[in-house]
């Protein structure tokens, strides 16, 4: 069940696609989302570069009026949240931190339900859309955020792609599982946040060994039909989970579950991290628990 979803804010359209999708989540559980704006002030401090003899007081000027200008455009990201979460009949709040950004995230992360951002963050000072000041292409410079809050927070991470948009009908689901503490995990943050009526299910594992891999898909089945889910899709997957989560497979999924290594971003299916590689397509909605 989900009451409090934490809703970090940046200044790219990717928050926007994130809090979208709070917002449509808040509204299945009658919800609360909480938005969370950061002044990155370390990182403003960075951007001036090293202060010559006898500079401090310019550095001081320029540090304050860098922080006055971000101040000013984190007040119109606060005002837009409001806007689009009362427009979308939900309850919110807002509140503003200063400090390293994905601490704050984190710290604030442990009084919700769960964090939803986007699959690129920009909350730090120097992360920006690049030369061509547009989000979502190839000289995007976003910053790290994302890592560290799924590396440390303990509640589950929802992370949106850019242009993200509800669907009218239930949502079908893809489960990567391979029996490791942290897609148990995955499976069990599935089954609180959504019901049978809301989503059909795919489970999927990559197992050299074919009876165990049908093992660990029978199980999740019984589980899934313990909580209501009875038409559960079974997956196994002999080769690399990374060569059969191609593009055309994936197309399919309108979100993917999944776990990460609570001390890395790594979740491996013989070799590799289908985690990273998804987070780095960022296409799909993602459910990350670790």
């Amino acid at each position: 069940m989900i009451k409090r979803i934490l809703c970090p804010q940046d200044l790219s359209p990717y928050s926007a696609a994130a809090l979208e999708f709070a917002c449509a989540l808040a509204g299945k559980h009658n919800a609360s989302i909480g938005g969370l704006v950061i002044l990155d002030h370390e990182g403003i401090e960075r951007s001036i570069g090293p202060i010559p003899a006898g500079g401090l007081h310019y550095a001081d000027l320029q540090i304050a009026a860098l922080e006055k200008q971000t101040e000013a455009r984190i007040r119109g990201v606060l005002n837009q949240f409001r806007a689009n979460c009362e427009r979308a009949g939900v309850r919110h709040f807002a509140s503003e931190r200063q400090g390293t950004p994905a601490a704050n995230i984190v710290q604030e992360s442990v009084f919700y339900d769960c964090v939803t951002v986007g699959l690129r963050t920009f909350f730090e000072y120097s992360a920006s859309a690049g030369e061509d000041q547009v989000f979502g292409t190839a000289d995007d410079h976003p910053g790290k955020s994302l890592d560290e809050i799924i590396q440390h927070s303990v509640v589950p991470t929802f992370a949106i792609p850019l242009g993200w948009k509800p669907v009218e009908r239930r949502l079908r689901v893809l489960i990567i599982f391979n029996g490791s503490v942290a897609s148990v995990r995955s499976l069990h943050e599935f089954t609180n946040f959504f019901t049978p009526e809301s989503a059909e299910v795919t489970v999927m594992t990559a197992c050299p060994d074919a009876n165990q891999g049908r093992f660990l898909l029978d199980q999740v089945e019984a589980y899934l039909k313990c909580h209501g889910f009875e038409d559960t899709r079974k997956e196994w997957t002999r080769a690399n989970v990374r060569d059969a989560m191609t593009d055309g497979f994936s197309e399919q999924a309108d979100l993917i579950v999944l776990g990460a290594h609570s001390k890395t971003l790594l979740l491996d299916f013989m070799v590799g991290s289908i985690c990273k590689d998804l987070i780095t397509r960022a296409t799909k909605p993602l459910l990350i628990a670790h």
